[in-house]
């Protein structure tokens, strides 16, 4: 049996895995080309490495799959571990897992938040850079967060019950149309297929993984944003989210980022924005009272030439 059908067996007894490590959301996302390495003490999987191969013109690579936040190591930690034992199981499994990595051209991965130790990958020569997500915590309460926002997000959200339905009931191509209108107006070709989208909104509420949202003008329905909240036992992620450009004063991109934190934290969940690196992105997500928290990016390439190369033909996703 190959690890990678090991893992499709065994990773439902893995506690608090993040929900794009499981085998059906990198089945939607990369299909064939996602693997795993799988480090075991008797029969209990202590860690785990999930990655997935790209191919561009001579370059074999290690990279990130589409709309997939965070990929890479995820620790099964025993119980009760004293902070120095703990590190130790993280160095130990960090570093026997990396030693089994397929070699390739070029190496990018963005890790998640908890995974706070990357000194393994620092001493086999790789490289890393610091990226920012946006969280709310499970244990914040929603009037503590309300009053965390600034002022016009309150005001927006106030305003909300008079202007705006907000509801679960809607096509998939009526989300997917108002996705569309969000890169329509940056004057960009939307990246993702309807296929693609449809797909995981399906299989993503099938396997009790999603919300779909639709905000709808209470006077005459029409779809003014539209997002998609994807989650796994500790933490949700704002997955999609796009909205009608001509509707965008009625404030519901506002309304539907509060409608998912509200639901996150009744649900004892952290709530991830996914974040940004974009000055405008970030004013506005750090504008519902979210905690900047670090993650991330490590990269390695094994050629002189493929730096210049990425830089000229963009040929590595951030």
């Amino acid at each position: 049996m190959s690890e990678k059908e090991t893992y499709r067996k065994k990773h439902t007894t893995l506690e608090n895995l993040p929900v794009f490590f499981h085998p059906w959301w990198l089945d939607l996302v990369s299909k064939d080309s996602w693997d795993v390495i799988i480090e075991e003490k008797g029969n209990k999987i202590t860690g785990i490495f999930i990655y997935t191969t790209a191919k561009k013109t001579l370059f074999n690579m290690i990279t990130m799959p589409v709309l997939t936040p965070y990929l890479g190591v995820f620790y099964n930690y025993p119980d009760n571990m004293k902070y120095t034992s703990r590190l130790n199981f993280e160095k130990k499994t960090s570093e026997s897992l990396i030693s089994k990595l397929p070699k390739t051209t070029y190496f990018t991965l963005r890790f998640q938040p908890s995974y706070t130790n990357w000194l393994p990958f620092f001493w086999r020569g790789y490289n890393q850079t610091t990226k920012y997500t946006y969280k709310i915590t499970g244990d914040r309460s929603l009037d503590e967060v309300l009053i965390s926002c600034k002022n016009d997000v309150r005001r927006k959200i106030n305003a909300a019950p008079d202007l705006l339905s907000i509801t679960n009931e809607g096509t998939f191509d009526e989300f997917y149309d108002t996705l569309c209108l969000t890169f329509e107006r940056q004057d960009k070709k939307t990246p993702y297929s309807r296929e693609l989208i449809t797909s995981i909104l399906t299989t993503s509420l099938k396997n009790k993984a999603g919300k779909i949202y639709f905000a709808r003008g209470k006077d005459d329905n029409k779809i003014h944003a539209v997002s998609f909240l994807i989650f796994d036992s500790n933490c949700s992620y704002l997955l999609l989210a796009g909205a009608n450009p001509e509707l965008r004063n009625s404030g519901a991109q506002v309304v539907l980022v509060y409608e998912a934190i509200k639901w996150s934290l009744e649900n004892q969940k952290d709530f991830d924005y996914e974040g940004s690196m974009i000055k405008g992105v970030e004013n506005f997500i750090s504008a519902f009272g979210t905690i900047q928290t670090p993650y991330f990016k490590i990269t390695k390439h094994h050629t002189k030439w493929l730096p210049v190369l990425q830089s000229v033909n963009g040929l590595v996703r951030n």
